[in-house]
């Protein structure tokens, strides 16, 4: 059986100097999405010339895809990219990531998970390194999550001998070149992005 092709909207015009695809992978994310794309659009406008804002509707079946698409007729830095049926975060992440169209791709949530405070630092760090890593919002979380976040960073760290933190949530920032480059196996498979910041850094 072929795979059904994600439905992408029209890219916008190229513009010269630095450039940032954010990827936004949302499912059932309706009440969300416009609070984290205001501020990330914000963000982005005040750091890099040139920035797209991609949606990744996984599928949702509470109306995410409808509000994705007011908010691109509305903004042209806003792209939606649609996923019909859902396909699993691993899949949007690929769908996004070949959708991009800038140098620098930065994946976060669309539930307020990512400080967008912190996109400068990033923007900044990302002209010595090729990945750069931003931890998630500092909040009150049930105490179950929160066991559960200590348990995967200390798994992770043993099992891949990386010093990587709260690698499932925050902001990832990735050279797009240097991605392909490194892991095209792990991309063709749509595998997620703690799976390319452990091959990153083992890579050195």
């Amino acid at each position: 059986m072929t795979p059904l092709s994600p439905i992408v909207s029209p890219a916008p015009v190229d513009a010269p100097g630095v450039s940032v695809s954010l990827l936004l992978p949302v499912w059932n994310e309706a009440g969300s999405i416009a609070r984290t794309v205001a501020g990330v659009d914000e963000a982005l406008a005040r750091i890099v010339p040139a920035f797209e804002i991609l949606i990744i509707d996984d599928g949702g079946r509470d109306g995410s895809s409808a509000v994705a698409q007011a908010l691109a007729a509305k903004n042209p830095a806003v792209r939606l990219v649609h996923h019909e049926p859902n396909r699993g975060y691993g899949a949007a992440l690929k769908s996004g990531f070949l959708a991009a169209t800038c140098d620098l791709v930065l994946f976060a949530d669309a539930a307020g998970q990512c400080d967008v405070a912190r996109l400068d630092r990033l923007a900044l760090l990302s002209r010595a390194y090729d990945i750069v890593c931003g931890g998630g919002v500092a909040r009150r979380q049930p105490p179950m999550r929160t066991a559960y976040f200590k348990l995967f960073n200390r798994l992770q760290a043993a099992l891949s001998a990386t010093d990587l933190r709260d690698a499932p949530r925050g902001l990832k920032l990735f050279h797009r070149e240097s991605l392909l480059n490194l892991t095209p196996v792990a991309v063709d498979l749509g595998a997620s992005a703690t799976r390319r910041q452990i091959l990153q850094q083992q890579a050195g």
